[in-house]
């Protein structure tokens, strides 16, 4: 029988391999985790860290796929991601303590970042209300720390969330998402953070969708986030927290 494969985590972040429930993957920079699975999904563009037994099935899924059944979680939190330190070239955000790791957005994502957050500023600069930002950190608890696409906050909210080192503390009003493509990363958008940015307090959430050009918004009734349109290129989108806001969703695009 062969023995287990014995892998530093940072080198099998950076070189994804083919692992077994048997293989031991450790980490220097934190505790010792047995059974991680890591799985890169290529054609996702989407990486899925966590603890549990690994399933090799080349004839359904293709070559270089691995699917997962959790036994023993691992719950992750902001001190682990000491770990991707120096990382450019992936996103790692933590939900509920498990850890979803992104490659870095391409052109198409960016430049729709791009638009949503100009459109935001040009109306803040015009009401001074508040303000639109890119990426910007947002670190909830010690298990639950994301990067959204784009948000915009008022200045008094803003006074109050923002910490030494320029990360928000808790929810903007305003929180966008561009769904990449992949059904692993809508679900990640339309689920786990839906779930996330509701029971955080977030007021208003608009899920982005480059390839069909629509816009999903979700506004806060009795304290969670329900979705309340879904719009498309010629309709018109404007905000109650967003007073005098206004334009066509096909100037996203």
């Amino acid at each position: 029988m062969a023995e287990p494969k014995r892998i530093e985590l940072q080198e099998a972040i950076s070189a994804p391999k083919i692992l077994s429930s048997k293989d031991r993957v450790t980490s220097s920079h934190s505790r010792t985790v047995w059974g991680i699975v890591l799985a890169l999904i290529e054609n996702q563009g989407f990486i899925w860290l966590g603890a549990g037994q690994v399933t090799y099935d080349q004839s359904t899924h293709g070559e270089g796929f691995m699917q997962s059944t959790t036994t023993h979680l691992v719950r992750w939190t902001t001190a682990d991601l000491a770990i991707f330190e120096g990382d450019r070239a992936n996103r790692y955000e933590i939900i509920e303590g498990e850890l979803f790791v992104t490659r870095a957005p391409e052109w198409k994502h960016q430049a729709v970042c791009g638009r949503t957050v100009t459109l935001l500023t040009i109306w803040s600069d015009q009401s001074g209300l508040g303000q639109a930002a890119i990426n910007p950190g947002i670190v909830f608890s010690e298990s639950d720390a994301v990067i959204p696409d784009v948000v915009w906050a008022s200045h008094e909210r803003l006074e109050q969330l923002l910490d030494e080192a320029g990360h928000l503390t808790a929810a903007p009003e305003l929180v966008v998402e561009v769904l990449s493509p992949g059904k692993t990363n809508e679900q990640r958008d339309r689920e786990a953070k839906l779930k996330l940015y509701s029971v955080r307090g977030v007021l208003e959430y608009w899920i982005v969708n480059a390839q069909s050009q629509n816009v999903a918004v979700y506004r806060r009734e009795n304290a969670v986030l329900k979705l309340v349109a879904t719009l498309y290129p010629q309709d018109e989108l404007t905000s109650p927290i967003l007073p005098g806001f206004s334009c066509l969703v096909s100037q996203f695009f």
